[in-house]
């Protein structure tokens, strides 16, 4: 009887061993998922610091390595690697290989064992000049309020078409104002890099709440035809993508002022 104790406790020891230990392989391999790694398109940060791109991916258990490779953009990208190991992340810079002002594509492969999987995704980066502005309002959820007196200097947008698929990358930046009833709040953007210089120089237009944009030009009137105030929302954009580059432009905007409806 003795014996048998020792024999299964002696055994529970291993077990345990196997199946707990940080550092174990025996365990790893009998613990793992069976699932063959997934596909994913990486996720591409290029605004976040000048001349930087951070890219980076979800953990996936079926994945021993995973394989980061680069392309400039091309509608027959040629990927070379950049990264390969178990990391999450990786950062991309100009001491590795990267040109400013260039369109990149990013993909991920993975390897388990001895077996590579080739993804079919791609991410999309960019060389930025310029990083984002400080100001998460790039969408309708989360819009700054522009109060009267106030400025926002410094705003960023951007836009621009890869050639590979025709991939479209541009931002929203996201508004809203109280305009009193039947009242008209005037409202100014001004473009201040590049400098407006021509009618082939990125213009700016807005919408309230919907998807047709209007010319921005030097200002623009919001209105409110209701007897009761309203908190309105709108959305400034670069309505024209340029092929094959991306533009970014720096702006301002401020309320002007308000005027009651004649």
């Amino acid at each position: 009887m003795q014996n048998k104790t020792n024999f299964i406790l002696t055994v529970s020891i291993v077990l345990c061993t196997l199946f707990t230990s940080c550092e174990n392989p025996i365990g790893n391999v009998l613990l793992r998922t069976y699932s063959d790694p997934f596909d994913q398109a990486p996720v591409v940060d290029s605004f976040r610091e000048v001349e930087k791109i951070f890219i980076s991916w979800d953990e996936d258990k079926g994945a021993d390595e995973y394989i980061l490779l680069r392309a400039e953009d091309a509608v027959n990208p040629v990927f070379k690697e950049v990264y390969r190991g178990k990391s999450l992340n990786f950062v991309d810079s100009l001491g590795n290989g990267l040109n400013r002002s260039t369109m990149y594509l990013y993909r991920l492969d993975k390897k388990r064992g001895k077996v590579s999987f080739e993804s079919e995704n791609v991410g999309y980066g960019y060389c930025s000049p310029k990083e984002r502005d400080g100001y998460d309002n790039n969408s309708e959820d989360n819009p700054l309020f522009l109060e009267m007196g106030y400025a926002y200097e410094r705003m960023n947008l951007y836009c621009g078409k890869y050639k590979y698929k025709g991939h479209l990358a541009f931002e929203t930046d996201w508004y809203y104002i109280k305009v009193s009833g039947n009242s008209v709040k005037n409202i100014v953007v001004k473009q201040t890099q590049p400098v407006p210089n021509g009618a082939s120089d990125p213009v700016i237009f807005y919408s309230e709440n919907s998807y047709s944009l209007t010319n921005v030009g030097q200002n623009f009137q919001i209105t409110n035809q209701s007897l009761e105030d309203k908190y309105i929302p709108f959305r400034l954009q670069m309505k024209d993508f340029p092929d094959n580059r991306i533009e970014v432009v720096t702006y301002e905007i401020r309320i002007a002022n308000e005027m009651p409806m004649n």
